[in-house]
């Protein structure tokens, strides 16, 4: 799964590449604003942003500081990874709970600029990553529960 998101991810980059290479082109070449690449361009990064946390919870790549954690013993950096998997829960059930009621109340509206575009895709694609970051961290979190608490690497 983690493979299609990287490969959705580099698709959405081609495009946003695309879609900004466009817009200079049209700027300075032919002299007039392309006014659908700026709301393309916004579109096309918030799926980048989006399908890449996914990714990278996927397999705990998400930036950490770990002076801390690094100075504990097994027992304690076992406790901040299962706190690292938890904390997020609420506000990622939250925020995929708010964003599937705007994948409802938005589905039919159109960019004005680009109508083949909805707006719903957009929280649409909030909705589902935020849906497997939550699957990714109770999945690793069941993994930390279950792994022999003796062992002294953590499991990701």
């Amino acid at each position: 799964m983690k493979a299609l998101l990287e490969k959705l991810n580099a698709l959405v980059l081609l495009a946003l590449f695309g879609v900004t290479a466009a817009a200079i082109v049209f700027r300075t070449v032919l002299g007039w604003s392309a006014s659908w690449s700026e709301e393309l361009g916004q579109y096309a990064f918030i799926f980048l942003v989006f399908i890449g946390a996914a990714a990278a919870v996927a397999d705990d790549g998400h930036i950490s500081i770990t002076s801390f954690v690094d100075r504990l013993g097994p027992a304690g950096r076992r406790v901040c990874k299962l706190l690292q998997c938890v904390l997020p829960l609420p506000f990622l059930v939250v925020f995929a709970w708010g964003a599937w009621l705007n994948v409802k109340a938005n589905w039919g509206t159109e960019l004005s600029t680009v109508p083949w575009m909805n707006v719903g895709y957009m929280y649409l694609c909030v909705t589902l990553s935020s849906i497997a970051m939550t699957v990714w961290l109770v999945l690793r979190a069941l993994r930390l529960l279950r792994a022999p608490a003796a062992t002294e690497g953590v499991p990701r």
